[in-house]
């Protein structure tokens, strides 16, 4: 974290080492691997083991490759323990220790499904749910909404906006059938509208809402397109 320097009292007190140290700590380990030096990362030291996924993040920011990364986990931590023959890799005679991921392990959108300790799976999310995170636009009784999903594959919370307004709402997920109440825009009736939608793919939900008086309508979102910012490739200027 950042040194607060607008205020002086906290300003006067700060070093040089302790500013350097704040700014060229994340380039440690790029240096290490360039010159080559064997190192291996750990938890060790840190006030929080919440933080180690970050600052591993900020180390490959600034110039640490993934390749890198990856053996300071693996490999090299079990060569320094002399156990390479039994941890570190995949191979016939190892523990079977490994991660199930949608993608790139060190890509901060990657969701995390399986972690495997000795042959024994620890499921994180059902990589066989259908991952419908997004947010998606629908018209419903002539009012316009839109719905923000997060969290689908492990725990589904959703955000519903019409008018510029934010409007309670409940939702459950499972078995690629989204279950959602909400109140409608009229703040003034305790009135809520249920859908119920299939989400077999992960661009559109289709299904019916049921309306205060019982009446049945069709329902259908359209889930928006959305530029990826972490394109493969894209390097941040240092």
């Amino acid at each position: 974290m950042a040194y607060d320097v607008d205020d002086p009292f906290l300003a006067s007190t700060l070093s040089l080492s302790d500013m350097r140290a704040w700014n060229q700590e994340p380039h440690n380990p790029r240096l290490l691997a360039e010159n080559g030096i064997k190192f291996a990362l750990t938890t060790h030291g840190l006030k929080s083991n919440k933080s180690f996924s970050s600052n591993l993040m900020k180390a490959i920011e600034n110039g640490l490759s993934k390749q890198k990364a990856l053996e300071a986990l693996t490999t090299t931590p079990a060569a320094l323990l002399g156990k390479s023959d039994v941890l570190g890799t995949l191979k016939t005679g190892s523990y079977a220790n490994f991660l199930i991921t949608d993608g790139d392990i060190f890509e901060k959108k990657t969701k995390l499904y399986e972690n495997w300790v000795q042959g024994t799976a620890n499921v994180i999310a059902n990589m066989n749910t259908t991952d419908i995170d997004g947010d998606y636009n629908f018209k419903l009784t002539g009012s316009d909404y839109k719905l923000t999903i997060s969290g689908s594959v492990s725990k589904p919370t959703a955000k519903l906006e019409s008018d510029n307004k934010t409007l309670g709402t409940k939702m459950s997920y499972s078995d690629d059938w989204v279950n959602r109440t909400f109140k409608t825009a009229d703040s003034t009736k305790k009135e809520f509208i249920r859908i119920v939608a299939n989400a077999s793919t992960n661009n559109s939900l289709n299904g019916k809402a049921i309306l205060p008086n019982g009446n049945e309508l069709s329902f259908y979102a359209n889930k928006n397109k959305t530029e990826d910012s972490d394109k493969k490739g894209e390097q941040k200027e240092s």
